[in-house]
């Protein structure tokens, strides 16, 4: 059995189709259609995942991790615990994933073989393979990974009428946010034509609480002079990370809200009106109408042009949120889609098509970031020529996918052993302001003659993932070259996180 799984920053989902070929969501085990993605690890080892595991955020605030989206592909992160372990975004998002197959095996009755799993658009390589890479440590086949705001659009076009045209899709989770344009054109040799795809790190929910804390943590500190941020506080913090997600909802529904701070010998109730939230979380907002218009842009067309605006995440349900996206395009948001379940039920949707080995027929996706190499440009500067490293773009951003391209390259000795080429993700020239992907080291056939040319390709796959193939057309000499990626585990890592993961008890 096959299943899709929305990994989110804040809340995680799981979605099969069922036999009269709907896609359903899968409750958890506590019968919620959502799970918290927080990790918790107890005194005694054992791993909790969900409602449990938030619920002991603020009394256990070193046990227990969440937001382990935002740092997946970051090679310096850890967290470490109580315990004295130590923990990759991976590792907790492979625990999170491990849990939500285990109830989904419950529910359903069936041994989970394959996932899918949704990734947001704006994801660069080593996100994406760090995906991988948690599914492998939870012990599952990922058989694929599908931009969210993709996703989405298949799920709502399933279950509405509204099946042509393009769309907007406007995705604000708990963590990130995400914005595509796509054609729909059903009966087409591409049903699904993903146009462009713009994101923001660091925006969502999860931040729009921080904006909260920092506003009453500035409070209680002028009022008090006590810094809640100070380790001494942990506890209290916690606590309050807690009630400012509690108020951030009510005020999607009220004027006003307080939040109850207790502190030594303070006790203070902060108010905070609706207005207030809204001024603090404005500048995250506009900097999702300006990768709208760029969206838009890229996409070839004019904000008249798009039919149907669709939010989805749960902070697209903040009133301000929907009204400020209405405002900007000039036309009103669809609201008949259930926005923390339809990423869930489109990958369950798509899972079906995979299996059915349907999906190149109806999609068509496109890539969020170039992907180059480090090369040598002549620049003038002052009247002067000179020869400095730049970015050199092989396949641009929003290419469709697959896609690929070649770059020439020759030796530059007799004999020459080795070829070293910096791979790299981003738009831009300056190598300051993109990604260093990948080192990769060619060893060259013996005997190779000065000025031998070599044609190495780069390969974007459907899922966005890098694959380099090197050829020498003079020997008919031609492979797939390994990335070592300077932000991934290795495969050495992977094998040990996943004899850690069993032997842990999961709950």
């Amino acid at each position: 059995m096959v299943i899709g799984i929305d990994l989110g920053t804040t809340y995680s989902a799981a979605a099969f189709v069922n036999a009269q070929g709907n896609a359903e969501i899968i409750p958890n085990r506590q019968g919620n259609r959502t799970t918290p993605s927080v990790f918790f690890e107890d005194s005694d080892g054992k791993i909790i995942i969900g409602e449990i595991a938030k619920d002991n955020m603020d009394m256990y605030p070193k046990q227990v991790v969440s937001g382990a989206k935002n740092a997946m592909g970051d090679s310096t992160m850890r967290y470490k615990l109580a315990s004295g372990n130590e923990y990759r975004p991976e590792e907790i998002s492979a625990y999170i994933v491990k849990k939500i197959v285990q109830d989904a095996q419950d529910y359903c009755g069936e041994k989970i073989t394959d996932v899918v799993i949704t990734v947001p658009a704006y994801f660069k390589d080593n996100q994406r393979t760090a995906t991988h890479d948690a599914a492998k440590i939870a012990g599952v086949n990922m058989i694929a990974c599908i931009n969210e705001p993709t996703a989405a659009i298949l799920s709502y076009t399933e279950k509405n009428d509204k099946k042509e045209g393009i769309f907007m899709i406007y995705d604000l989770g708990g963590g990130t946010f995400d914005v595509s344009i796509v054609k729909v054109a059903p009966g087409t040799d591409c049903e699904y034509d993903v146009l462009s795809s713009e994101g923001v790190k660091n925006t969502g929910g999860y931040f729009f609480d921080k904006q909260i804390v920092k506003h009453v943590c500035k409070i209680i500190n002028e009022k008090h002079q006590i810094d809640l941020e100070l380790p001494e506080f942990e506890e209290e913090y916690q606590e309050l990370v807690k009630k400012a997600e509690t108020a951030k909802i009510q005020l999607s529904t009220m004027s006003k809200t307080t939040i109850p701070v207790k502190v030594q010998k303070v006790r203070e109730n902060i108010e905070i009106t609706r207005e207030e939230f809204e001024s603090m979380i404005s500048k995250m907002f506009r900097k999702t109408c300006v990768k709208m218009d760029t969206a838009i842009r890229n996409a070839g067309i004019q904000k008249e042009d798009v039919d149907v605006v669709l939010l989805i995440g749960g902070s697209s349900r903040i009133p301000c949120i929907e009204e400020g996206v209405k405002a900007h395009m000039g036309k009103a948001p669809v609201k008949d889609v259930n926005p923390d379940e339809v990423v869930a039920m489109g990958a369950a949707l798509y899972a079906n098509l995979r299996s059915n080995n349907t999906t190149r027929k109806i999609f068509r996706d496109a890539n969020s970031h170039a992907v180059g190499f480090i090369g040598i440009a002549e620049v003038i500067e002052n009247n002067i020529v000179t020869k400095k490293k730049v970015n050199k773009v092989v396949i641009p951003k929003n290419s469709k996918l697959p896609a690929e391209g070649k770059v020439p390259a020759r030796t530059v000795v007799d004999n020459q052993e080795v070829f070293m080429l910096d791979i790299t993700e981003g738009e831009y020239e300056d190598i300051e302001a993109v990604s260093k992907l990948a080192t990769i080291r060619i060893n060259l056939p013996e005997g190779m003659k000065k000025n031998t040319n070599l044609e190495i390709k780069f390969e974007l796959n459907e899922e966005q993932l890098l694959h380099v193939y090197v050829n020498i057309p003079s020997l008919k000499w031609e492979f797939e070259q390994e990335l070592e990626r300077v932000d991934n585990l290795s495969a050495e890592e992977i094998s040990t996180m996943v004899e850690i993961a069993n032997a842990k008890e999961l709950n």
